[in-house]
């Protein structure tokens, strides 16, 4: 039987989440849209303008939910939602990714078009692996963080909670980030960030804008 799956969000993020859901062959029952936006011509009549309290009396509780939202504060909210409503998060892998069996990956990671996740690596629930970036071997990612497009976390290295690293940045081996940073795109991190820390740069210094790396 193929597996289902409802995605929430009807944005950027949540395209790509439908498009690894059909290229993995399963059938996505709902791109729910709280706001009524969402595109007819993506989405055709999967398209469901409702918000998520809809949704979940609308459609079969056993079919799991893809959090399709790149804000990393909105993820953690409806991934809360999700357990108190008892429901499931998906796991979804693009089949041009290459996971390793060794590799470890909570509810509801997404792993993108062309991504790598290397022997021993960790990545926690509800985690966004974009297209192209590298989990090295024993390499962590920790919950609700987004791994943007072609980033590159090397071996050992370890990624805190809801943590943004920009697209093709790099984090060095055995370097950890700390929870709720921010490494803006491009930038190499070559040596421990406290939590909250936002930075830039080769190598990485500390910035002051929240929106660099986006």
């Amino acid at each position: 039987m193929a597996k289902r799956i409802c995605i929430l969000g009807a944005g950027g993020h949540a395209k790509v989440c439908f498009d690894t859901a059909v290229a993995a062959g399963w059938t996505v029952e709902a791109v729910i849209a709280p706001a009524g936006d969402g595109d007819p011509a993506v989405f055709g009549p999967c398209l469901f303008t409702g918000d998520e309290a809809a949704a979940h009396q609308r459609f079969d509780r056993d079919i799991p939910w893809l959090i399709g939202l790149g804000d990393l504060a909105i993820r953690r909210r409806l991934a809360a939602l999700a357990g108190t409503l008892g429901r499931g998060l998906a796991t979804l892998t693009h089949p041009s990714a290459v996971v390793s069996a060794s590799a470890r990956l909570g509810d509801g990671v997404l792993v993108g078009p062309r991504a790598v996740v290397n022997a021993s690596a960790e990545v926690a629930a509800n985690a966004i692996l974009n297209s192209g970036c590298i989990v090295e071997h024993d390499a962590k990612v920790g919950a609700n963080s987004h791994i943007a497009p072609g980033a590159v976390i090397l071996g050992g290295a370890e990624v805190g909670d809801d943590v943004l690293i920009g697209g093709g940045a790099v984090i060095l081996p055995g370097v950890s980030v700390g929870h709720g940073a921010l490494v803006a795109a491009g930038a190499v991190v070559a040596r421990p960030l406290d939590a909250g820390a936002r930075v830039a740069g080769v190598p990485a210094a500390r910035i002051t804008s929240r929106g660099a790396g986006r």
